[in-house]
């Protein structure tokens, strides 16, 4: 018995005396392996540019969208008229057997014979009420990325809507397309692995188009003339553009750090990206505080929760 207590004795001495050594080496092997970074979620940026009339588009994938009515006149619509005797009048049909009432969410694909233009698909797209415009030009943005990625278009453009020929001109509906584009985008593979990976769209250019000024329609527009001879619309997309993409990466940023699990999004992951992402912006400061520093601020209750 005498033996045995020795022997315990001695090997709660030893412990005693390796612990702190052995602690230490653990704790830098745990150092040399702490993450340096913070993985973000990485996508295409999407250039948004003002292309003009919609005569003049040649890309992959056009979108017509349309306010929702009772009765949808394609016809009346200048920019449809064309593509509607493309197709043999296959748009009108679609609106006159109410296959298509302009609902916000609603889209028909069509395919151009012969690639017309250069455009491969041509799509409907429905805004719903125009009393409710900007969650139209919203809807309008996610029809963008969505259809963009299921038909693999890497060039996108988008009509004036009916009866807004002049949308271009009005910043708020350029952010709000330009905005629900992005964020249609973002895709979090950081975490995924195998048939579970999603790859994002293959958009790389969206261009927002309008009718030509020489159009001649049922009530001519002299002020919107007047507008495109100026030329307002390059400068209004170019801005909006930019400050829907200051939101939306900011509105990634956030979803890549609650999308993260706790093993990645650590104290000093979160302290890094933090930091990182203070250098990229000039107008940004950040100060990681530390146990000390909070107690000194008298944060004890936030002590207590952490």
């Amino acid at each position: 018995m005498r033996k045995l207590s020795t022997m315990l004795l001695l090997a709660r001495c030893g412990r005693a005396l390796v612990t702190p050594a052995a602690a230490a080496a653990r704790r830098g092997r745990a150092l040399a392996a702490a993450p340096t970074s913070f993985p973000l979620s990485s996508s295409k940026a999407v250039k948004v540019e003002y292309g003009g009339a919609a005569s003049d588009y040649a890309g992959d994938l056009l979108l017509l969208p349309f306010w929702s009515d009772k009765d949808i006149d394609v016809g009346a619509a200048t920019i449809a008229q064309g593509w509607d005797a493309a197709f043999g009048g296959a748009l009108t049909e679609l609106a006159e057997s109410q296959e298509f009432k302009g609902k916000k969410g609603e889209s028909h694909v069509l395919t151009v014979p012969g690639r017309l233009q250069g455009v491969r698909k041509v799509a409907l797209v429905g805004l719903g009420p125009k009393d409710k415009a900007m969650e139209g030009y919203s809807a309008l943005g996610k029809a963008v990325a969505d259809i963009a990625s299921k038909e693999k278009a890497s060039s996108v453009g988008v009509a004036a809507p009916s009866r807004s020929r002049d949308a271009w001109t009005f910043r708020e509906h350029v952010e709000a397309v330009a905005l629900a584009t992005f964020e249609g985008c973002y895709v979090d593979d950081r975490f995924r692995t195998g048939d579970n990976v999603k790859n994002p769209p293959k958009l790389s250019s969206l261009e927002l188009v309008d009718e030509p000024m020489s159009v001649d329609d049922v009530s001519p527009d002299d002020a919107y003339a007047a507008s495109l001879e100026e030329g307002p619309q390059e400068s209004v997309v170019s801005e909006a553009a930019e400050r829907a993409r200051a939101y939306a990466q900011g509105s990634a940023f956030a979803k890549d750090l609650v999308n993260a699990p706790p093993n990645v999004l650590t104290p000093r992951t979160l302290a890094i990206a933090s930091v990182e992402l203070a250098k990229e912006h000039q107008t940004l400061d950040c100060t990681i505080k530390g146990p000390v520093e909070c107690q000194a601020l008298g944060m004890g209750v936030y002590l207590c929760g952490n």
